[in-house]
């Protein structure tokens, strides 16, 4: 089929001409980590905490790295991130008055990571 440029407004798609590398198997395409970090006892959002991102793809040099931090609403996002099946996610969570929390995905079958994610307070 090949690469297709889509104009959401206009509700039109059309076969792209140029394409600046060939498609790989297992290219899930541009897509978004996202998800929200939760208290593990009162379920309440925890403002303010670092979520940390490794991402390691062996065809894709645009990868989640670096660090975001959650809003009011616990929420917090890595967007423009391309997937490929077999890439590797590794989410590590900080916050102050919790244990550090890791969490990491191997295997992908959507361009789309939700990891809402529950930290335990400190004793």
């Amino acid at each position: 089929m090949g690469p297709y440029l889509f104009n959401v407004s206009n509700l039109t798609a059309a076969k792209s001409s140029s394409s600046t590398s060939p498609l790989i198997a297992g290219d899930l395409g541009w897509g978004t980590i996202h998800g929200m970090i939760l208290d593990s006892v009162t379920h309440a959002p925890v403002g303010g905490a670092i979520v940390s991102c490794e991402h390691h793809s062996y065809t894709s040099a645009v990868i989640c790295s670096g660090a975001a931090m959650t809003d009011s609403q616990g929420v917090y996002v890595f967007g423009d991130v391309y997937f490929h099946d077999t890439d590797t996610v590794k989410l590590t969570v900080q916050a102050n008055g919790y244990q550090e929390f890791e969490y990491t995905q191997n295997f992908f079958s959507r361009n789309d990571l939700e990891a809402n994610i529950s930290v335990t307070r400190l004793p």
